[in-house]
């Protein structure tokens, strides 16, 4: 504390001794609280962070692993021998090689959790740059590796023995659906991007197939655009569909266009045959549990969006 303010308090100390006032004892205690602000700023103390995280990841049950993760262990150990390769090099502080398992880990905690960088950062015992590095590492190769995965299939027979057991309808090669990813909102044109329940999204249109992997996926319209123009703009109507002849065709749902090779169910205006009620009913059972899909696929457009905001 400052000399000038030494003499200021003592000051108006020895008023209050002559003048007993409330005033002169609250200009008393507001010097003192002024000079521990200013003149004694608070040391920086050392971040604490959980350590070994990944140790005790090991030690998680099968059912809190998933929990946690929204993945089986199984799957995140093939998709780090998938990619640890790739992901494995130095990082851009020290030089030191960094741990692809822990890198993957912090990865998919950030997309199945709402959680910001600092407290991802401090779970897994690194700088909040370290955190946004292993990031945007892990999305770089996923994304690099998207295309030996999510790719149309040469053969549909096995694809359409697998739909027919699951619902009776022949010549079933796939399910196509649309869903809403979140997006921070646009800094221009924000209209165009709120959907019809009232936030900010972009469009993802996929296809899977009896196994609920993804054959095709097409995502980046606006939220207000309708799923069939999104689908009239996409790859798969203008290069695939009209490849897709004879006995084969895809299942939608009711705002896609019916035609030979898409398949959509009848419109219920009320006076739908039994038949047709029936066939509605197999529609649903045939494509419903491919909806499920959509629930990793939003992860996969979600670690894109989380690299850039949408213009």
């Amino acid at each position: 504390m400052s000399k000038r303010k030494i003499a200021a308090i003592v000051s108006l100390a020895f008023d209050s001794f002559f003048d007993d006032d409330d005033e002169v004892e609250e200009e008393i205690t507001c010097v003192m609280l002024s000079s521990r602000m200013i003149e004694k700023p608070v040391a920086k103390r050392r971040r604490i962070c959980i350590q070994n995280y990944e140790e005790v990841v090991l030690h998680y049950s099968p059912s809190e692993f998933q929990g946690h993760f929204r993945l089986e262990r199984r799957t995140v150990q093939d998709i780090l021998e998938k990619i640890g390769e790739k992901v494995y090099r130095a990082t851009s502080l020290g030089g030191r090689p960094s741990c692809p398992q822990k890198q993957l880990l912090l990865t998919i905690w950030m997309l199945a959790n709402q959680e910001v960088y600092r407290s991802v950062a401090d779970r897994f015992n690194v700088s909040l740059s370290t955190a946004w590095e292993y990031f945007q590492r892990v999305v770089n190769v996923l994304l690099e590796v998207s295309s030996i995965y999510i790719k149309w299939p040469e053969s549909y027979e096995n694809i359409t023995r697998k739909f027919k057991k699951r619902g009776g309808i022949d010549g079933v090669i796939g399910a196509i659906d649309g869903t809403h990813i979140s997006i921070t909102t646009p800094s221009y044109m924000s209209n165009k991007y709120l959907n019809r329940k009232q936030y900010h999204s972009i469009v993802l249109q996929g296809v899977c197939d009896a196994s609920y992997i993804f054959t095709d996926c097409f995502a980046g319209c606006p939220g207000s655009m309708h799923d069939a123009r999104v689908y009239r703009m996409s790859p798969l109507f203008t290069q695939i569909m009209p490849n897709i002849t004879g006995d084969y065709h895809l299942l939608g749902d009711s705002p896609y266009p019916n035609a030979t090779n898409l398949i959509t169910p009848y419109r219920d205006n009320g006076h739908l045959t039994r038949q047709q009620r029936h066939f509605n009913y197999l529609h649903s059972a045939t494509r419903v549990h491919n909806e499920e899909s959509f629930e990793f696929q939003n992860l996969l457009i979600f670690i894109k969006l989380k690299q850039f905001q949408i213009l």
